[in-house]
């Protein structure tokens, strides 16, 4: 089961490497793409639902991984732009 939840590894140096232009756009795109996986999450469980299939209900588990990994990205993201002052 760890082995499914494990996700790949983030290096924040390469933040460090970024303009803060490029760190305010990177944090817009991360919002929208989390904004989408969220949004998918809540319609695979309304198809859960509206299906009464256990099936559908289980292929938002494929999700979670990345969902993680966004939130060590996000994590990433915002301790730079605190770093620089830039965090809104």
């Amino acid at each position: 089961m760890t082995s499914i939840l494990t996700s790949c590894s983030y290096n924040p140096a390469s933040l460090q490497q970024r303009s803060n232009d490029q760190l305010l756009t990177r944090k817009a795109k991360m919002q929208q793409i989390s904004l989408l996986m969220i949004l998918l999450v809540a319609i695979i469980a309304g198809l859960a639902f509206v299906l009464e299939s256990y099936l559908v209900a289980v292929t938002s588990w494929a999700i979670i991984p990345t969902l993680m990994d966004y939130t060590k990205k996000r994590k990433a993201l915002w301790k730079e732009l605190q770093n620089r002052s830039l965090r809104n």
